[in-house]
């Protein structure tokens, strides 16, 4: 049975969004501070440093892929769109997304824009698990292989 070596490396970032709501308030403006945790393998004795990945490396790629300081919106939600442009006329940060703001579905979005980083930049090294907390008592747990 091959040896692999699980690294974690956690890290937090702002971001906003917009959510519909059922009924008559319509759009709510979210602001979140969440916590990103995100596990990765590999076999060390490949490695010429001896390592699975350098710490602060993967710190590196992490804060490279989250969208902090962002407003995030769906590209298909054209009031998120609208509001959008007035922030990119004002120099705020935005984000387009092709799917509804949840922590499921950016725990999609940072594996696959990490994953990438590192099939560029490290070999034999994949995600196993990416965890987004929105608070102390909510999470979403994306688990890979």
């Amino acid at each position: 049975m091959a040896e692999r070596t699980e690294v974690t490396q956690r890290i937090e970032f702002d971001c906003g969004y917009l959510t519909k709501n059922p009924g008559a308030y319509g759009y709510t403006l979210q602001c979140c501070r969440y916590k990103l945790e995100v596990t990765v393998d590999g076999d060390e004795r490949f490695s010429t440093s001896g390592v699975v990945i350098d710490f602060a490396t993967f710190k590196k790629y992490l804060t490279d892929v989250v969208p902090s300081h962002s407003f995030l919106y769906n590209t298909e939600d054209t009031h998120a769109q609208t509001l959008a442009a007035s922030m990119d006329a004002l120099g705020i940060p935005t984000i387009p997304l092709r799917f509804a703001i949840s922590a499921e579905k950016l725990c999609h979005y940072i594996a696959n824009q990490l994953q990438f980083t590192l099939d560029q930049c490290e070999q034999g090294v994949r995600i196993k698990e990416v965890r987004l907390r929105e608070n102390t008592d909510s999470f979403a747990t994306l688990s890979l292989r």
